[in-house]
């Protein structure tokens, strides 16, 4: 066959599948990534996936098949797989940080998910006391009981100080940010069931009755950081598990607790549009809380927890906010906020962004972790600058395949 006429027959196959794909519904697929390959985007490290049944997770792959670029999405072909004699046209090239995880789409079937809550099960996400981060309201106690503060030692200094947040996702981890562990710093200490900096006690008013609870410190038996996470400000794969030296003791109390996970399909609630690469969420509010800076002039954090409702943004235009900056915002990560005098600050690394939502049936209402407070700009809740939080949603494999 001549390179002319091969080209023609790509062409007709891209044509006639794309046809197919626009088509038809979601086909549930068993095969398992190919290989891994290099990607006309950029040059970057690439995998494999199936153009019939994976290109859904590939963004930008599939943007090119909507807009009938077939030269271009031709020349995004796998080379041939090791799979005998016949060739294959139906294996794309996806760089690897914008596929969305699918690994273990049935995530349920994964030997680790039954390590995290089930909101059948376990009382994540609920708040236990009620169904300022800059611009924020101060937190009342057990408000966000999966509520994490990590304290570290740098080499040159030998007291701690609480400079990021996490969240609790079972008895023994905490998620957070990978950026809280890097300039030479040693997590010392992670505390729990905390509220307010000058209470140990925390009270919560629960009917006729006052139910008061001690603050609890553990220590670190691992820390878990993204093998592809650079180091670098605004880099991607943000993201860190913290196992815990032993089980947090109750990890069911009003004041403890841990946060859900988006496990959309298998905790049976409805798509979160936020978890959606594109969408605009104007209309989208979700709640970040943490402990960071009230005001940009501050040399500490707030003594006490705070929360703001935010609104979620499209990634695209939020990575125009970044341009000046060289950073690049992608479908792994997400933005929310914007608004001028509101937003999160430092102190508030690795803290939660969660949405407040209900499983199909259930009236009562869960907060899913949908973001990891990664990084904004230096100046804190500029307007028009939303924060840019990991997006939870894409790493979900990784945690799964990371606690024990």
């Amino acid at each position: 066959m001549t390179p002319h006429a091969k080209y023609l027959t790509l062409c007709t196959l891209l044509m006639w599948s794309a046809i197919q794909f626009l088509a038809s519904a979601d086909v549930p697929s068993t095969e398992e990534i190919v290989k891994y390959c290099n990607s006309t985007f950029n040059n970057r490290r690439g995998i494999c996936i199936s153009f019939e049944k994976k290109l859904k997770n590939c963004h930008p792959l599939l943007k090119l098949l909507r807009e009938r670029k077939f030269a271009e999405l031709q020349q995004t072909f796998c080379d041939e797989p090791e799979q005998g004699d016949s060739f294959e046209l139906s294996w794309v090239c996806c760089p690897e940080d914008e596929l969305v995880d699918i690994s273990h789409e049935d995530f349920g079937s994964h030997p680790n998910f039954n390590l995290l809550p089930h909101p059948e099960n376990s009382v994540c996400g609920q708040s236990g006391n009620s169904d300022r981060i800059v611009g924020g309201e101060d937190a009342g106690a057990g408000d966000f009981p999966w509520m994490a503060r990590l304290a570290v030692k740098r080499d040159d200094e030998d007291t701690e100080e609480f400079v990021c947040g996490g969240s609790i996702i079972n008895e023994r981890y905490v998620l957070g940010a990978a950026h809280c562990f890097k300039d030479n710093v040693k997590l010392t200490k992670i505390r729990v069931g905390d509220t307010h900096d000058d209470v140990e006690k925390e009270c919560i008013e629960y009917g006729d009755s006052t139910i008061c609870e001690m603050e609890e410190d553990y220590g670190v038996e691992d820390i878990i950081i993204h093998r592809d996470y650079s180091g670098i400000t605004g880099s991607q794969h943000d993201i860190a598990l913290i196992r815990l030296n032993r089980d947090i003791r109750n990890i069911s109390s009003l004041f403890v607790r841990p946060i859900c996970l988006p496990f959309t399909k298998e905790f049976n609630i409805p798509p979160l549009q936020i978890t959606t690469p594109g969408q605009t969420g104007s209309n989208v509010q979700a709640i970040v809380a943490g402990w960071g800076k009230l005001y940009n002039s501050d040399s500490i954090g707030s003594p006490d927890l705070q929360f703001l409702s935010v609104p979620v943004t499209d990634t695209v235009q939020c990575g125009k906010s970044f341009k000046a900056n060289n950073v690049t915002v992608t479908e792994l990560q997400v933005c929310a906020g914007g608004e001028k005098g509101k937003g999160s600050c430092a102190g508030d690394s690795g803290s939660p962004l969660f949405y407040p939502a209900k499983t199909k049936g259930k009236a009562t209402i869960r907060n899913f972790q949908i973001g990891i407070v990664s990084f904004g700009k230096h100046q804190c809740a500029a307007g028009n600058a939303p924060v840019v939080y990991t997006r939870v949603k894409r790493y979900l494999t990784w945690i799964l395949d990371h606690i024990k």
